[in-house]
């Protein structure tokens, strides 16, 4: 509800703390990695429900949201499992999964750049990037790793997933 603390996060460089206000009652326990930071920069990404905010961190310990994005699905509403820092090629990107399959990967130095998306056969958790092979990796529900080689793939704006090799018949669902 209404009553939940801010949340505080540690600026590691600085040793203090950053005060996170805001729906932080969507933010789920049984969820993965919800907060992710570019190497550069004073701006740090924070997920939500199917929210994803950009948000920037000043000297007075205080967040500003730079930029909110709310995926949106024909198939209908999604919430976000899991997001991650990552590399395709030498390019830094942002890679979001949600709990329909979707892939949604945001290029954190240009945020109003067209994301490219994917699509896994069911509920996505884990994420993993290779950045000088150009790979991109993600674990499904149905224990499936899907695996994208960016070099050939498309750049399309929805990729379907009949262009992933898929990895199955093992007993996880952690793409490693």
């Amino acid at each position: 509800g209404d009553d939940c603390p801010p949340l505080r996060v540690e600026l590691f460089s600085s040793r203090r703390d950053l005060d996170i206000t805001g729906p932080i009652r969507s933010a789920i326990d049984h969820k993965m990695s919800l907060v992710a930071a570019p190497k550069r920069g004073d701006a740090f990404f924070w997920a939500y429900g199917n929210t994803l905010e950009c948000r920037s961190y000043r000297k007075e310990a205080q967040s500003v949201v730079k930029k909110a994005i709310t995926l949106e699905s024909d198939e209908g509403s999604c919430t976000i499992n899991q997001i991650k820092i990552g590399r395709i090629g030498s390019e830094e990107v942002l890679v979001v999964v949600d709990d329909l399959g979707h892939i949604h990967i945001f290029f954190p130095a240009d945020l109003d750049r067209r994301p490219l998306r994917f699509i896994a056969p069911d509920s996505t958790w884990g994420i993993d990037t290779h950045g000088p092979k150009r790979y991109l990796a993600v674990s499904s529900n149905a224990h499936v790793i899907s695996w994208w080689n960016m070099q050939v793939s498309p750049a399309r704006q929805d990729i379907p997933v009949n262009h992933a090799r898929t990895l199955v018949g093992h007993e996880h669902n952690v793409p490693s």
